[in-house]
């Protein structure tokens, strides 16, 4: 049985996030759906997040295969 939880945590409150199971769990497989679903999601620049959590311009932290130093 496939199923996809996402959380948050606020001090020491966990909230559930997202859940999905059986079928709707299907689409799920790749890196970018699964940090959609989170409550902050892929953190860029565009997106509403709470004070204090990093914003960053997009794939800052992506490293190409040829431009490690």
């Amino acid at each position: 049985m496939a199923r996809t939880n996402a959380f948050i945590r606020e001090g020491d409150r966990v909230f559930r996030t997202y859940f999905v199971n059986w079928r709707g769990d299907e689409a799920m497989g790749g890196t970018w759906s699964y940090l959609d679903i989170t409550a902050l999601g892929r953190q860029e620049e565009w997106e509403d997040s709470p004070q204090g959590y990093p914003q960053e311009a997009p794939y800052q932290w992506w490293r190409w295969h040829d431009a490690y130093s």
